[in-house]
């Protein structure tokens, strides 16, 4: 399962924000030219990402955004689940079992919240920092062949 082209342009533009040390505000029109973006695709990204909490924005002269959080504490799961509104499975709640597609909903929503648990687990900082140590690969032909 792969997330969205909105959530990589998120993480995308917040992984940017945390790059900036000291922190400064960045204007969405340098995002948008540095991810050959429309400005108002990457407005409306923003704006849920502001409606989360995830990014603060700073208005006037010199103003842009920045991060509401350290990059330690936003994880890329918080920004995926921010801007990835028809991939909720919460919008299927109540459909299981209507027509003929009853159990592989439930199946769908099991698999996005596993998916995103596995997001949770990377923050922005870690992105950052190159660390992906508590993330491990098991292909399934791998299990089987330890076992």
């Amino acid at each position: 399962m792969k997330p969205s082209t909105k959530a990589e342009l998120a993480l995308n533009g917040m992984v940017e924000l945390a790059r900036r040390v000291p922190a400064a505000p960045v204007s969405l029109a340098i995002l948008a030219e540095k991810q050959s973006i429309s400005l108002s695709y990457l407005e409306q990204i923003f704006a849920a990402l502001r409606r989360r909490g995830l990014v603060l924005s700073v208005r006037g002269p010199g103003g842009g955004y920045l991060l509401a959080r350290p990059a330690g504490s936003i994880s890329t799961g918080d920004i995926i689940d921010a801007v990835d509104e028809t991939n909720t499975p919460a919008r299927d709640a109540g459909t299981e079992g209507a027509g003929n597609f009853g159990d592989t909903r439930h199946f769908w929503q099991v698999m996005h919240l596993q998916v995103l648990d596995l997001f949770r687990t990377v923050s922005l900082q870690d992105l950052l920092d190159g660390s992906f140590q508590n993330l491990e690969f098991r292909p399934e032909s791998a299990a089987h062949a330890a076992e």
